[in-house]
């Protein structure tokens, strides 16, 4: 049987809450229900008790090790929350996603007046008004959120499983894409700051990176690449600069290799010897951003990740 989480103030969300729990018995799908306001009500966990397994740790904190800790033990398979316009539960609401990985299905039921954002990877489902009884309206949203969710707990992650890796590319305009399809690999390209790039890499997706030199963030994308033993490739024009920045980082198992042309104009580029041991320096022939440059970046990589 599907078991899906359900947080929220069930002081102020008790009828809806009711309502979803109906509504998803009907689809063979449980409810693991947490109530994170003041008063005690009928749930399998209150605020109370949260605090009692984690002794000394705030309410937010106490939320996301529960919904991990049932995450691991394979008891949840998605997460929904409930939240009205309580920017103190804000932080909460992140922590309980954070809890469980990228793929898992996630959604908020939110009221008319709510400001939370949340992450991309969430099902936002508005409520409209600032108040309501329990009417027709109210009920068709909170149904369909609900067989949405769980619907979603169907499509497990592992169901899309695959033997071919998949890079991600960052700042990079022209057409690699072309290559790394040629070279039998996945691929998503990212804008420089695209917020799911970071859970992909942590949660196992991306295989590897490519990275253009003028990409002033991402160090965190290093962080989480030498972690996880992750190949990363930089094509760059400048390519000390991007030594120098890189030599913040300690030694890594994995592999950072940096691609610029050679220029007659600049003798030899950039030694190996100066460089860290995980850093491999290539100059080669190709001109910047040519096919054969791309081709010669793509083939790098995959040769690192096979």
């Amino acid at each position: 049987m599907k078991q899906v989480i359900l947080i929220g103030n069930l002081n102020r969300w008790e009828a809806e809450a009711n309502f979803i729990c109906e509504m998803l018995q009907m689809t063979a799908t449980r409810v693991i229900s947490i109530n994170i306001g003041r008063r005690e009500v009928p749930a399998d966990l209150n605020a109370k008790e949260l605090r009692q397994l984690f002794p000394g740790k705030p309410l937010e904190e106490c939320v996301h090790q529960a919904v991990s800790k049932l995450y691991l033990q394979g008891i949840a398979d998605g997460i929904l929350v409930l939240l009205g316009k309580e920017p103190h539960y804000y932080i909460l609401a992140d922590k309980a996603f954070a809890a469980m990985p990228f793929g898992l299905p996630k959604a908020a039921i939110l009221a008319g007046d709510c400001t939370w954002q949340g992450r991309r990877d969430i099902m936002h489902t508005y409520l409209p008004g600032t108040g309501y009884n329990m009417n027709p309206v109210i009920r068709i949203l909170l149904c369909n959120t609900a067989f949405a969710i769980s619907g979603m707990c169907l499509c497990s992650i592992h169901n899309f499983g695959s033997a071919t890796p998949t890079v991600g590319t960052v700042g990079i305009k022209g057409g690699i894409g072309k290559f790394l399809a040629i070279a039998g690999l996945n691929y998503i390209a990212f804008s420089d700051d695209d917020p799911l790039l970071p859970p992909l890499l942590r949660n196992g997706y991306i295989h590897g990176l490519i990275l253009a030199s003028e990409v002033e963030n991402y160090l965190p994308y290093l962080d989480i690449a030498a972690a996880r033993d992750i190949p990363v490739v930089f094509i760059s024009r400048n390519p000390g600069a991007i030594k120098a920045t890189l030599g913040y980082l300690q030694e890594i198992s994995g592999q950072v290799t940096i691609i610029s042309s050679h220029h007659q104009d600049t003798p030899n580029m950039i030694s190996q010897e100066a460089s860290p041991l995980w850093v491999h320096c290539h100059s080669i022939s190709y001109k910047y951003g040519s096919d054969s440059f791309y081709r010669y970046a793509v083939k790098t990589l995959a040769d690192q990740i096979t």
